[in-house]
């Protein structure tokens, strides 16, 4: 099962060939300034409420599951208006039953004795919506849903009890991108998200939303002054996991690769080392900043082991073909390197491998064809 926090919080994709930043146009921008409350509107907290909060978050971390349920599930039911709260109830019950350790709470052992545990749970949040409709309901049983469309019709309720919720906007916003059939869901998505920030400035989720989409537009500056902003505002915040921290420092350190900051990316990666959250990807951008940086023979040494950590995908691979090719020199070395793009392609059959696997294809063509005019003397 995709993890619910990737589904609701895009990462940016991984780069995983050199980087030409000239060919990029990073605009211009001011620093972007905001708070986070814990007053806003959905995610109001006394001083009660937040201590337990912020214990079953610790718990959580520590994956002391039994503590953390024991803490937040009746956080929840005494405060059915939070979507905070709620949202990270949610959140415990996926990896319960992720963990199989659903029996600490029977109504979730009966779920998690289903077939398919994980759609119950999805239709039980969809009947508990129906059943006692309000907007937190309807937001909650949105974040469950697979289906774009299903998603954005169950915020669409929630917006309809309660036009000026936040949470519903920036939940109908990422519906909205995930939705590829709408032919305008960029610009919909877009004003979605500007109204969820226009009613909470500080609403953490959205705020990440918004420094994805600056960086899908080109916007490089902006995007990194966004990340940067929203790394400062969570640092030591519950309601942020540390695993989300690490992939957002990713993003940051691929915003300064692209904006010709590569020592300042090295620096933020070499931080990173230790941590297993994303190794593939750090070492990826590590071996983009080294080259940048003129270090062509360490860049290799990061794109291998890359290679070594990223369990799928053909990326680490081009990323050392393109480096023999055209920094190392080494054309031969090269050719291996896009033999084996095109055998992973052939075995991993997705669209991103089989267009690398095409790329691979032509590569060593054009190479046979050189060598063959070569011998000929036809060059």
């Amino acid at each position: 099962m995709i993890s619910l926090r990737a589904r609701l919080l895009p990462a940016f994709a991984v780069c995983g060939v050199l980087v030409a930043v000239a060919a990029l146009e990073a605009c211009g921008s001011t620093p972007i300034r905001w708070e986070s409350r814990w007053d806003a509107p959905y995610s109001d907290f006394d001083s009660a409420s937040r201590s337990a909060f912020v214990e079953a978050r610790e718990r959580m971390e520590a994956r002391e599951w039994a503590r953390a349920h024991e803490l937040l599930a009746p956080l929840a039911r005494a405060h059915p208006d939070n979507i905070q709260i709620g949202v990270w109830n949610q959140e415990l019950e996926l990896l319960l039953l992720e963990e199989g350790a659903a029996e600490i709470d029977p109504v979730l052992a009966a779920i998690a004795a289903d077939p398919e545990p994980f759609a119950a749970l999805r239709r039980s949040y969809a009947q508990r919506a129906e059943s006692l409709p309000s907007a937190p309901a309807f937001v909650l049983a949105a974040r469950l849903e697979d289906d774009a469309i299903a998603a954005e019709r169950l915020l669409t309720r929630a917006l309809e009890i309660d036009p000026e919720c936040a949470w519903a906007h920036y939940g109908r916003s990422h519906a909205l991108l995930r939705n590829k059939g709408e032919e305008d869901r960029w610009q919909a998505s877009r004003a979605a998200l500007d109204r969820a920030l226009e009613l909470e400035p500080g609403h953490l989720a959205a705020r990440r939303l918004q420094a994805w989409m600056l960086v899908q537009e080109g916007s490089i500056d902006a995007a990194t002054s966004a990340l940067e902003a929203w790394l400062e505002a969570t640092r030591g915040d519950s309601r942020v996991a540390a695993d989300q921290r690490v992939r957002v420092s990713l993003d940051l350190a691929m915003t300064f690769v692209l904006a010709g900051r590569a020592n300042a990316a090295r620096q933020l990666l070499v931080g990173l080392e230790g941590t297993s959250i994303g190794r593939a990807r750090r070492l990826m951008i590590l071996a983009a900043a080294q080259q940048a940086l003129g270090d062509e023979l360490a860049a290799l040494d990061s794109a291998r082991r890359a290679e070594g950590a990223a369990e799928t995908g053909v990326l680490p691979l081009v990323q050392q073909a393109l480096l023999y090719q055209y920094f190392i020199g080494d054309l031969d070395a090269a050719d291996i390197e896009w033999e084996k793009v095109l055998e992973r392609a052939r075995s991993e059959p997705d669209l991103s491998t089989l267009l690398e696997g095409f790329r691979a294809q032509v590569m060593l063509e054009r190479r046979a064809s050189a060598l063959e005019a070569a011998e000929n003397g036809t060059l």
